[in-house]
């Protein structure tokens, strides 16, 4: 028993303990730039976010996207009309192609004016 302790255990502690100290140095050398907080790194779509890193920047017309004063994607949701929350990355978020394209737009075209259909898909979140 203290054989396989000394020959397996103790070792794998070592390792993982210096695993450990090379992440902790590569994070104080090499800083993500999600922890920049600085507007300019993510273009005029973005607005850097002290807790998620950025959102994207509300009321925002940019070419065929729109962002509404939530900080989704397309219209403003209409009172009175229950909510469907569509919820992903890029795919969701319609990365690459207008407003109308997007298949959140398109569910809210096929269900009709009973609901909302939110798309809350954030593009560059991994």
């Amino acid at each position: 028993m203290k054989k396989i302790f000394t020959s397996f255990v103790i070792p794998l502690f070592i390792s993982a303990a210096a695993l450990l100290i090379l992440e902790g140095i590569f994070r104080y050398v090499v800083p993500s730039p999600y922890d920049a907080y600085d507007d300019s790194f993510y273009g005029d779509l973005y607005t850097a976010d002290e807790e998620l890193g950025f959102v994207h920047r509300p009321n925002l017309r940019i070419g065929n996207v729109s962002i509404n004063s939530m900080g989704f994607r397309g219209d403003e949701p209409k009172e009175g009309r229950a909510n469907i929350i569509c919820v992903g990355d890029s795919h969701v978020f319609g990365y690459g192609v207008p407003d109308e394209d997007t298949f959140p737009y398109k569910l809210q075209k096929m269900l009709g004016d009973k609901y909302n259909v939110i798309n809350m898909g954030i593009s560059a979140y991994e």
